[in-house]
């Protein structure tokens, strides 16, 4: 374990379950379905409890949540990368549904195991979400 890094807080975001609409080229016969995707930007401090950020759902409890995929955290200097790509020229802390997006941690800095202090919570890393 690393456990040497310390990451600073870029972005806290949260989102309730709410009824998506597939996009009319989408061919999958599906009409619509749930998800807390779409996550909004909070201001201030927000508690982050054994099952994620207060204000924060999870639709699909059986492949995230829970108290060892409660929140979702991705490194800030990974957009600009994804920005190149064509489409997404805006992407950003959100783009992904993650809650929080991190300055000083990524993979090269952090091992599955080790507990950073992130904005001054202590949130062990898990294997990544399916």
């Amino acid at each position: 374990m690393s456990g040497a890094a310390v990451g600073s807080v870029v972005s806290v975001r949260t989102g309730r379950v709410r009824d998506m609409v597939m996009p009319a080229w989408d061919r999958t016969g599906e009409r619509s379905w749930s998800s807390a995707y779409l996550k909004t930007e909070r201001e201030g401090a927000v508690h982050v409890g054994r099952l994620g950020l207060e204000g924060d759902e999870q639709a699909s409890t059986d492949v995230h949540g829970g108290p060892e995929m409660a929140v979702l955290m991705y490194a800030d200097a990974h957009y600009a990368t994804w920005r190149t790509e064509p489409g997404l020229a805006d992407l950003g802390p959100g783009g992904f549904g993650e809650n929080l997006a991190a300055e000083g941690l990524d993979e090269h800095t952090v091992c599955v195991g080790d507990v950073p202090p992130v904005g001054g919570a202590p949130l062990p890393v898990s294997p990544p979400r399916r």
